[in-house]
């Protein structure tokens, strides 16, 4: 009972599995991203602090996303634009790289620059705890792709050299498990769909029982 359940459905997972979109399955052409990081807004730090911060948390995701550490696949390729790009771009516009902290304002500021995937969120120092808050935004459907907070007490030179990193790395790792999500819901579905077809075409067993029973024959 168990064998054939196991082969049955390993059977129709994997025959599923070849109409899985090509867009979430690693098998596919290479994707390009463009991502923005944009100056955080200022909470209780200077804006220069929040510029340095800003671009600090620019290196490391351009760093991160090089190394290949985080991607949804193999062929994935990510370049992140620098900030004299952006401000060229924002210059024809007449607008400042700061203060955006919005959906709309990321999507906006996203067609501006010409990018898939946007980076804002904002810096804050509340008594010696600094903290951060930032998320990517995907451009074309204004849905966030992932979040992350951090906070941490102490001086602002180890914040920098520090915690950054550890922020890069949220986002990061957040933007890849909600690619991969949709892939875990299908297998997930996949399998349940298996499981219902093993027992709607399995055969009934018989369950009927034949019962003899001698019964003596009185002899005369």
């Amino acid at each position: 009972m168990v064998r054939p359940f196991i082969s049955f459905t390993l059977s129709f997972l994997l025959a599923f599995i070849d109409f899985i979109p090509p867009r979430l399955s690693h098998a596919q052409e290479i994707k390009e991203y463009t991502i923005a990081v944009l100056n955080f807004e200022a909470k209780g730090v200077s804006l220069v602090e929040a510029d340095v911060i800003s671009e600090r948390l620019r290196t490391q995701v351009s760093q991160t996303l090089s190394s290949g550490k985080y991607r949804d696949s193999d062929k994935d390729q990510y370049k992140v634009i620098e900030s004299t790009q952006m401000d060229k771009i924002f210059d024809q516009f007449e607008i400042q790289n700061t203060g955006c902290v919005s959906d709309s304002c990321a999507v906006e500021f996203g067609k501006m620059l010409g990018v898939e995937r946007i980076i804002i969120g904002s810096i804050g120092l509340v008594g010696d705890t600094y903290s951060v808050s930032a998320r990517i935004v995907d451009v074309e459907t204004a849905e966030t792709i992932s979040v992350a907070d951090h906070l941490y007490p102490g001086s602002i030179d180890n914040f920098i050299k520090n915690e950054i990193s550890k922020v890069s790395d949220k986002l990061l790792f957040g933007m890849v498990m909600k690619s991969y999500k949709k892939l875990y819901i299908i297998a997930a579905a996949t399998i349940v769909v298996g499981i219902a077809a093993y027992f709607l075409f399995q055969p009934p067993e018989d369950d009927e029982m034949t019962i003899s029973i001698e019964v003596p024959i009185p002899q005369d």
